[in-house]
Protein backbone atom coordinates (compact mmCIF):
# COMPACT_ATOMS: atom_id res chain seq x y z
CA UNK A 1 0.00 0.00 0.00
CA UNK A 2 2.88 2.38 0.69
CA UNK A 3 3.96 2.03 -2.96
CA UNK A 4 0.52 3.26 -4.09
CA UNK A 5 0.70 6.19 -1.69
CA UNK A 6 4.21 7.01 -2.95
CA UNK A 7 2.99 6.88 -6.57
CA UNK A 8 0.11 9.21 -5.81
CA UNK A 9 2.42 11.55 -3.89
CA UNK A 10 4.81 11.66 -6.85
CA UNK A 11 1.95 12.42 -9.24
CA UNK A 12 0.70 15.19 -6.97
CA UNK A 13 4.14 16.80 -6.88
CA UNK A 14 4.36 16.75 -10.68
CA UNK A 15 1.12 18.72 -11.17
CA UNK A 16 -0.03 20.55 -8.06
CA UNK A 17 -3.74 21.21 -7.77
CA UNK A 18 -4.57 24.86 -8.30
CA UNK A 19 -7.59 26.63 -6.91
CA UNK A 20 -7.94 28.82 -10.00
CA UNK A 21 -11.42 29.35 -11.40
CA UNK A 22 -12.16 29.99 -15.07
CA UNK A 23 -15.52 31.17 -16.37
CA UNK A 24 -16.32 31.25 -20.11
CA UNK A 25 -18.65 33.93 -21.47
CA UNK A 26 -20.97 33.91 -24.47
CA UNK A 27 -22.66 37.05 -25.84
CA UNK A 28 -25.61 37.23 -28.23
CA UNK A 29 -27.33 40.22 -29.83
CA UNK A 30 -30.88 39.74 -28.54
CA UNK A 31 -31.91 41.03 -25.07
CA UNK A 32 -34.43 38.23 -24.47
CA UNK A 33 -33.06 36.26 -21.49
CA UNK A 34 -31.69 33.48 -23.74
CA UNK A 35 -28.38 32.99 -25.47
CA UNK A 36 -29.33 32.46 -29.10
CA UNK A 37 -27.29 32.15 -32.26
CA UNK A 38 -25.52 33.90 -33.70
CA UNK A 39 -23.18 34.29 -30.75
CA UNK A 40 -21.48 37.65 -31.34
CA UNK A 41 -18.84 37.40 -28.66
CA UNK A 42 -16.90 35.19 -26.31
CA UNK A 43 -14.68 35.80 -23.34
CA UNK A 44 -12.96 34.44 -20.27
CA UNK A 45 -12.63 35.60 -16.70
CA UNK A 46 -10.33 33.80 -14.29
CA UNK A 47 -9.04 34.41 -10.81
CA UNK A 48 -6.24 32.77 -8.86
CA UNK A 49 -8.21 31.70 -5.78
CA UNK A 50 -11.82 30.53 -6.03
CA UNK A 51 -13.80 32.39 -3.35
CA UNK A 52 -16.75 29.98 -3.58
CA UNK A 53 -20.38 30.78 -4.30
CA UNK A 54 -21.68 34.14 -3.13
CA UNK A 55 -21.21 37.85 -3.82
CA UNK A 56 -17.61 39.09 -3.76
CA UNK A 57 -15.92 42.43 -4.36
CA UNK A 58 -13.78 42.34 -7.52
CA UNK A 59 -11.21 44.37 -5.58
CA UNK A 60 -10.69 41.53 -3.09
CA UNK A 61 -10.35 38.66 -5.58
CA UNK A 62 -6.64 39.31 -5.97
CA UNK A 63 -5.07 38.25 -9.27
CA UNK A 64 -7.63 38.03 -12.04
CA UNK A 65 -7.56 38.05 -15.81
CA UNK A 66 -10.31 38.83 -18.25
CA UNK A 67 -10.49 38.90 -21.99
CA UNK A 68 -13.63 39.61 -24.02
CA UNK A 69 -14.18 39.92 -27.76
CA UNK A 70 -17.66 41.17 -28.64
CA UNK A 71 -18.75 42.26 -32.13
CA UNK A 72 -15.12 42.65 -33.17
CA UNK A 73 -14.15 44.73 -30.13
CA UNK A 74 -11.53 43.45 -27.67
CA UNK A 75 -11.32 44.21 -23.96
CA UNK A 76 -9.06 43.09 -21.09
CA UNK A 77 -8.77 43.82 -17.37
CA UNK A 78 -6.58 46.86 -18.23
CA UNK A 79 -9.67 48.47 -19.81
CA UNK A 80 -11.76 48.48 -16.61
CA UNK A 81 -12.97 51.99 -15.71
CA UNK A 82 -15.31 51.07 -12.84
CA UNK A 83 -13.60 51.20 -9.41
CA UNK A 84 -12.86 47.57 -8.50
CA UNK A 85 -14.24 47.93 -4.97
CA UNK A 86 -17.66 48.85 -6.46
CA UNK A 87 -17.89 45.81 -8.74
CA UNK A 88 -19.49 42.68 -7.33
CA UNK A 89 -18.83 39.23 -8.74
CA UNK A 90 -21.89 37.05 -8.14
CA UNK A 91 -21.17 33.31 -8.33
CA UNK A 92 -24.03 30.86 -7.96
CA UNK A 93 -24.82 27.22 -8.58
CA UNK A 94 -26.45 26.68 -11.98
CA UNK A 95 -27.44 23.05 -12.49
CA UNK A 96 -24.29 20.96 -12.38
CA UNK A 97 -21.98 23.95 -12.94
CA UNK A 98 -21.60 27.50 -11.62
CA UNK A 99 -22.66 30.81 -13.15
CA UNK A 100 -20.98 34.21 -12.84
CA UNK A 101 -22.60 37.64 -13.17
CA UNK A 102 -21.35 41.15 -12.52
CA UNK A 103 -23.18 43.54 -10.19
CA UNK A 104 -22.35 46.81 -8.44
CA UNK A 105 -22.87 48.48 -5.07
CA UNK A 106 -24.78 51.27 -6.82
CA UNK A 107 -27.81 51.06 -9.11
CA UNK A 108 -25.95 52.64 -12.02
CA UNK A 109 -22.22 52.07 -11.48
CA UNK A 110 -19.61 54.78 -11.97
CA UNK A 111 -17.40 53.47 -14.75
CA UNK A 112 -18.51 55.85 -17.49
CA UNK A 113 -21.14 53.75 -19.30
CA UNK A 114 -23.59 53.18 -16.44
CA UNK A 115 -23.01 49.46 -15.94
CA UNK A 116 -21.99 47.18 -13.11
CA UNK A 117 -18.64 46.76 -14.85
CA UNK A 118 -17.52 49.10 -17.64
CA UNK A 119 -14.52 48.59 -19.88
CA UNK A 120 -13.20 51.20 -22.36
CA UNK A 121 -10.48 50.05 -24.79
CA UNK A 122 -7.76 52.18 -26.40
CA UNK A 123 -9.98 52.77 -29.47
CA UNK A 124 -12.62 54.42 -27.24
CA UNK A 125 -15.06 51.51 -27.59
CA UNK A 126 -16.82 50.24 -24.50
CA UNK A 127 -18.35 47.08 -23.07
CA UNK A 128 -20.81 47.58 -20.20
CA UNK A 129 -22.46 44.88 -18.08
CA UNK A 130 -25.96 45.65 -16.79
CA UNK A 131 -26.12 47.43 -13.44
CA UNK A 132 -28.49 46.32 -10.64
CA UNK A 133 -30.83 49.20 -11.48
CA UNK A 134 -31.32 47.86 -15.03
CA UNK A 135 -34.13 45.58 -13.91
CA UNK A 136 -33.28 42.59 -16.10
CA UNK A 137 -31.50 40.42 -13.56
CA UNK A 138 -27.86 41.28 -14.43
CA UNK A 139 -28.02 39.36 -17.71
CA UNK A 140 -27.61 42.14 -20.29
CA UNK A 141 -24.61 43.90 -21.81
CA UNK A 142 -24.07 46.69 -24.28
CA UNK A 143 -21.26 47.96 -26.45
CA UNK A 144 -20.49 51.25 -28.15
CA UNK A 145 -22.67 50.05 -31.08
CA UNK A 146 -25.76 49.26 -28.99
CA UNK A 147 -25.64 52.40 -26.84
CA UNK A 148 -27.80 53.64 -25.15
CA UNK A 149 -29.81 50.36 -24.96
CA UNK A 150 -28.47 47.04 -23.77
CA UNK A 151 -27.88 45.00 -26.91
CA UNK A 152 -27.97 41.40 -25.77
CA UNK A 153 -27.57 38.76 -23.12
CA UNK A 154 -24.36 37.42 -21.65
CA UNK A 155 -23.95 34.08 -19.97
CA UNK A 156 -20.89 32.84 -18.09
CA UNK A 157 -20.37 29.31 -16.74
CA UNK A 158 -17.42 27.70 -15.05
CA UNK A 159 -15.11 25.86 -17.44
CA UNK A 160 -14.66 22.12 -17.09
CA UNK A 161 -11.27 20.84 -15.91
CA UNK A 162 -8.55 20.84 -18.52
CA UNK A 163 -7.78 17.53 -20.27
CA UNK A 164 -4.26 17.34 -18.86
CA UNK A 165 -5.59 17.29 -15.29
CA UNK A 166 -8.05 14.55 -16.17
CA UNK A 167 -5.27 12.56 -17.85
CA UNK A 168 -3.07 12.91 -14.79
CA UNK A 169 -5.87 11.79 -12.50
CA UNK A 170 -6.57 8.82 -14.80
CA UNK A 171 -2.90 7.82 -14.75
CA UNK A 172 -2.89 7.92 -10.96
CA UNK A 173 -6.00 5.75 -10.76
CA UNK A 174 -4.53 3.30 -13.27
CA UNK A 175 -1.39 3.09 -11.13
CA UNK A 176 -3.39 2.33 -8.00
CA UNK A 177 -5.47 -0.28 -9.88
CA UNK A 178 -2.30 -1.92 -11.18
CA UNK A 179 -0.81 -2.02 -7.70
CA UNK A 180 -3.97 -3.60 -6.24
CA UNK A 181 -4.10 -6.18 -9.05
CA UNK A 182 -0.45 -7.07 -8.62
CA UNK A 183 -0.90 -7.39 -4.88
CA UNK A 184 -3.91 -9.70 -5.33
CA UNK A 185 -2.04 -11.88 -7.84
CA UNK A 186 0.93 -12.11 -5.48
CA UNK A 187 -1.31 -13.18 -2.58
CA UNK A 188 -2.87 -16.16 -4.43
Amino acid sequence: MSVAVSCLGALASIAPVQAESLFRFSFDNTPDDLIVFPVVGRGEFSFAVDPGNGTHSLGTLGDFDMSFRVSGKSFTEQDITTPLDEVRVVISQFGSTRRLQFSNISATGSGGAGGSLDLFNAAGQFLSFEAPGGGSGLRLYRTSDSSPRFGGDYFAVQAIPEPASLLLMGAGLAGVAGFVRRRRNGAS
